[in-house]
């Protein structure tokens, strides 16, 4: 004998659903934590690399002080040139 058209109890199947939705509610939080992760170690790196850029940059600065008036000259001629610029705007 063959039984056709079994149903599971509706407190069972309500369960199963319930069930379905918080490991669906769990994959998303999962994978929000993954990827708030992901950010946040790579805002991490670029901080301790560009940390790092700036102690070399002012430690070759200190060193050498030629570095440094070649800095200082390139940034006066800078404004220089946005002056003619704006000087030259205005005609």
């Amino acid at each position: 004998m063959f039984v056709r058209n079994i149903r599971t109890p509706q407190a069972i199947e309500d369960a199963r659903v319930a069930t379905v939705r918080q490991d669906q509610v769990l994959d998303s939080i999962r994978t929000q934590f993954t990827i708030d992760s992901v950010r946040s170690a790579s805002a991490l790196l670029v901080a301790r690399n560009s940390a790092a850029a700036a102690e070399a940059e002012g430690l070759a600065y200190r060193s050498n002080n030629a570095l440094l008036n070649l800095r200082i000259a390139e940034e006066m001629a800078k404004r220089v040139d946005r002056h003619d610029v704006d000087q030259n705007a205005g005609r």
